[in-house]
């Protein structure tokens, strides 16, 4: 797991930066805004099987804060073997000089397999963790680290680990 953490302790790390810290309020000149992030990246296990392989996840992190500087994250993501996943959840926004830091969390729909629906696997939850840095005015280079699992709930977890990279614009 990521950072030696168990599943659990990252969810719990992840969920306790989210709901006690601060976080970093928006810029004003970002209000009504959001980052719209495009990247790739790949599942670290070595199984086999659909969400197994590459990753491409579009994410959009609003400026507008809810209480408590708690921001809507969004994301969707398909993976080269025919995977798939829809979410819309919580994060906030912690500032390390020019670092931006957004842990997040969120209920997922998740399907194995685009070209047929299973409902054993469609709930999961998604949380993670992206990281990014500026390079011009409105981009930033991002990467980060989500995982996808449904808390054992049922034995259809999806178990996903993935790192990814990609750009991030201000829109």
């Amino acid at each position: 797991m990521f950072l030696g953490l168990t599943y659990a302790q990252f969810v719990g790390a992840t969920g306790l930066a989210i709901v006690t810290r601060n976080g970093t309020p928006a810029e004003t000149t970002f209000v009504g805004r959001h980052d719209i992030s495009v990247t790739i990246g790949a599942n670290r296990k070595s199984k086999s099987g659909p969400g197994q392989n590459g990753w491409l996840t579009i994410t959009a992190k609003s400026y507008d804060p809810l209480p408590w500087n708690i921001i809507p994250v969004y994301a969707v993501g398909v993976s080269i073997d025919g995977a798939g996943f829809a979410t819309a959840g919580i994060g906030k926004r912690f500032n390390a000089d020019k670092l931006e830091i957004v842990p997040f969390w969120g209920p997922a729909l998740y399907q194995r397999s685009l070209s047929s629906f299973d409902r054993k696997d469609l709930i999961q939850f998604r949380t993670g963790l992206d990281i990014s840095y500026p390079i011009g005015d409105r981009s930033k280079v991002v990467g980060g680290f989500y995982h996808i699992s449904n808390a054992k709930i049922t034995s259809q977890s999806a178990g996903i680990d993935v790192f990814h990279i990609g750009l991030q614009m201000v829109f």
